[in-house]
């Protein structure tokens, strides 16, 4: 009989983390789809999918442990779940006028009793799903798994919001960081309906995603990560706090028309409201915030999955003095070219949709064709650097870009549809959804050609003549 080694106390604690994050961002993509306006699946449906979430993040967690560390680890995981989740657990303890639940003391505490039992099942079910010993880890190693937290973290974040810009609610809460005067954190979920639903998950998205990538900055410290590690997690932070706070000037900047900054939680009628619903109004100043709001998103996305490759083992090894490293002075280039391209282009792509701008759509189709060219160069290129990420992540680029002009074409001939004057209402579910798309795969696209761009410059010498590169790679 194999003896397991022992993890040290505090090794556990990073595996704990790592999927007490990702198991809650799954569950909060499960209850916000299931919450969907025209979908609004059962209570007690939805109450058994979250716990199946969390019973898979636990039982993943134990599976990646060792010795007798599963259950405390798995422990640790539910706990930690269970604490981010007080996030959107006020939202069910709060009545329709704004009060707490009068048992919400004791709710909150045997929902963190039940977090840990889910915990302790899940790593107790996931040792025996190992079929040999987990390697023991330090705490330092978990930092590229982390990372890619974050990035799952932020993905809904970046969809809601599309779905938010689609549905025309980025007003359907006037005022900033409350919601109608209360808590955000402490809004009714009886009240988040139609506009002011898509408005107030895109918030709870981003306050997820920033305590995960401030988790994940101070853990970068404490766990010893190299120093590019921790310059890119603080980094990271300081563009996700900017991303939320450039959102929340955009509401607040808006026009109070009706004085509906002054409204109360009390004063909000719960039942269903329009998807475009405003509370206030638009003007420059909000307009251009919203522009600056989702371009800089997908900035961010981006920079969060570079951020993930400079934490890996591999991007430290390609590093070395004794790699020995083609000189692709195209690719390098040519990458950052791509990347200048690409952010021209999520600029019209955004004008086209906060401005709802033809002229702004037409050119953003028109210089796609432009991404595409370039792309075409530069993932051919990359295909040359066997051995390195490159050539996948050429291919991935140009699968995104076939994708996304795909998506592009749809969008013209369905979303410039309700640009015509005879246009009233909200946007049809289809509309709203194929543009929303088409913004995730644009930001995919131009996650990728980050990735691309990172590793190109490590994997690629900086200097040398054109023909001598070439004869180097081949």
């Amino acid at each position: 009989m194999t003896t397991e080694p022992m993890q040290p106390p505090h090794a556990q604690l990073a595996p704990a983390l790592v999927y007490g994050f990702g198991t809650t961002a799954a569950m909060w993509v499960v209850g916000f789809v299931t919450h969907l306006p025209g979908i609004e699946a059962p209570p007690t449906l939805v109450g058994l999918l979250m716990l199946l979430t969390m019973l898979s993040g636990a039982a993943l967690c134990g599976r990646a442990v060792s010795g007798h560390a599963p259950i405390r680890t798995g422990l640790l995981s539910g706990l930690a779940c269970g604490l981010i989740n007080l996030l959107i657990l006020g939202s069910l303890l709060t009545q329709d006028d704004g009060a707490a639940h009068p048992n919400a003391a004791l709710m909150v505490a045997g929902w963190l009793a039940l977090s840990a039992l889910i915990g302790v099942i899940g790593g107790a079910a996931g040792s025996m799903l190992r079929r040999e010993p987990a390697p023991a880890r330090p705490a330092r190693q978990w930092a590229p798994a982390f990372a890619v937290v974050c990035v799952l973290a932020a993905i809904p974040v970046l969809f809601s919001g599309g779905l938010v810009t689609s549905h025309n609610a980025g007003l359907a809460v006037p005022d900033w960081p409350t919601s109608f005067n209360a808590n955000m954190f402490m809004y009714p979920l009886s009240k988040m309906t139609g506009g002011i639903y898509y408005e107030h998950a895109h918030r709870l998205f981003g306050s997820l995603v920033g305590l995960t990538v401030l988790t994940f900055a101070i853990c970068a410290f404490l766990w010893k990560t190299p120093k590019r590690v921790k310059v890119c997690a603080v980094i990271a932070f300081v563009l996700v706090l900017t991303q939320g706070i450039v959102g929340g000037l955009r509401v607040d900047r808006a026009d109070d028309t009706l004085n509906a900054k002054e409204t109360t939680v009390a004063q909000v009628e719960p039942g269903q409201v329009p998807s475009d619903y405003a509370a206030t109004s638009d003007n420059t100043i909000s307009r251009a915030g919203a522009v600056f709001h989702g371009v800089f998103g997908q900035l961010t996305l981006a920079f969060l999955c570079a951020t993930g490759a400079v934490a890996t083992a591999r991007y430290a090894k390609d590093g070395t003095s004794d790699i020995q490293r083609a000189a692709d002075p195209m690719v390098r280039y040519g990458s950052m070219a791509l990347m200048l391209a690409l952010m021209l282009q999520l600029t019209l792509g955004a004008l086209s949709r906060h401005l709802e701008s033809a002229h702004s759509a037409w050119a953003h189709a028109g210089f796609a064709f432009v991404v595409f060219a370039l792309l075409a160069v530069v993932a051919m290129r990359a295909t040359k650097h066997k051995g390195t990420p490159l050539p996948k992540l050429g291919f991935i680029s140009a699968a995104l870009v076939i994708a996304q002009i795909a998506l592009g074409f749809v969008t013209l001939m369905v979303v410039l549809s309700t640009y015509e004057e005879s246009f009233t209402g909200p946007e049809p579910v289809h509309t709203a959804l194929i543009a929303t798309l088409h913004q995730a795969t644009g930001a995919a696209l131009f996650s990728a050609c980050t990735l691309l761009h990172i590793w190109a410059l490590r994997c690629t010498s900086r200097s040398m003549k054109s023909d001598d590169a070439d004869t180097a790679i081949a």
